[in-house]
């Protein structure tokens, strides 16, 4: 009976022993405005082992962790619509307490902009939501990220992506909730190359030689612009000084003017009497028809 007995207690004493060098952890998992984040996963792993032990939060969004074998340990809490949580903590107690404050996730749009013939990365891409002044530039991968911390959930965006060669695309996507949004692929189709009129005027007429211009739609080009085709309207005849005050204010350069001015003779609307005079066909052709 005695042997029982001192059995027994020696039983009793190695059970307590191991209970007391284990460690608990209480704690509380709350959100930015100190309310309760009920159903939050809490992981506690051992650096170095793939041991782990998980509770999930009550409706008042506490927890207790019973077990722990070692002081030293990593403290992973994951919730729905929150950014994860991770640190490395010691148990300074065999019963330790925390309270654990999480980060509401913010809403982000990613993506990757293509090229949509080669499906290459294209980089300095300009993406802009309509609308508001959030905008970004993908980078050398093609990928970018927008609008982190500034959407506001169930509203509906409008991004647009242009980029110099390239015709401009458009993505709605709406925000339901704050999350990451991946857009995945938004291949950009690239523009046909614009054909450069070709001026061959001869130098007797003191202006530019024979060379590629580009006449943007203010100068002329296809069209002519307003106070242009009124010059022309209204002078029959006209030196160069004169045609050069239309563009007063312009800041253009004595080449531009000339090289326009050379443009509109190839498209018939000038003709050059002389070196230094012109002469209008559009006021001849308005107010002189028989």
């Amino acid at each position: 009976m005695g042997k029982k007995f001192i059995l027994a207690g020696i039983i009793t004493a190695v059970f307590l022993i191991h209970c007391s060098s284990h460690y608990q952890l209480r704690g509380k998992v709350e959100n930015p405005a100190f309310q309760p984040v009920p159903g939050a996963r809490v992981i506690v792993a051992y650096p170095g082992s793939t041991d782990s032990l998980t509770y999930i939060t009550d409706a008042s969004g506490h927890f207790l962790i019973k077990g722990l074998k070692n002081p030293q340990i990593q403290l992973f809490v994951r919730a729905p619509q929150y950014v994860p949580y991770e640190e490395f903590v010691t148990l300074d107690s065999k019963t330790a307490s925390k309270t654990i404050q999480l980060q509401f996730q913010k809403a982000q749009i990613v993506g990757r902009v293509i090229d949509a013939t080669s499906n290459e990365s294209l980089h300095k891409v300009q993406i802009a939501i309509m609308g508001t002044n959030i905008r970004t530039i993908s980078g050398l991968d093609g990928r970018f990220i927008i609008g982190e911390g500034e959407l506001e959930s169930n509203i509906t965006y409008e991004l647009v992506f242009t980029r110099n060669g390239y015709r401009t695309e458009s993505k709605i996507i709406t925000i339901n909730e704050p999350r990451t949004y991946d857009l995945g692929d938004i291949p950009l189709t690239r523009l046909a190359p614009r054909e450069i009129p070709k001026a061959n005027v001869t130098n007797q007429y003191g202006l530019s030689g024979s060379e590629d211009i580009e006449t943007t739609s203010t100068l002329g080009g296809v069209g002519v612009s307003p106070e242009v085709q009124r010059f022309l309207e209204e002078n029959e005849t006209f030196n160069y000084l004169q045609f050069r005050r239309v563009f007063a204010g312009q800041n253009l350069s004595d080449k531009a003017i000339r090289d326009n001015l050379r443009v509109y003779i190839e498209q018939g609307l000038i003709r050059q009497v002389d070196e230094n005079t012109f002469e209008s066909i559009v006021y001849k052709r308005k107010y002189h028809l028989k």
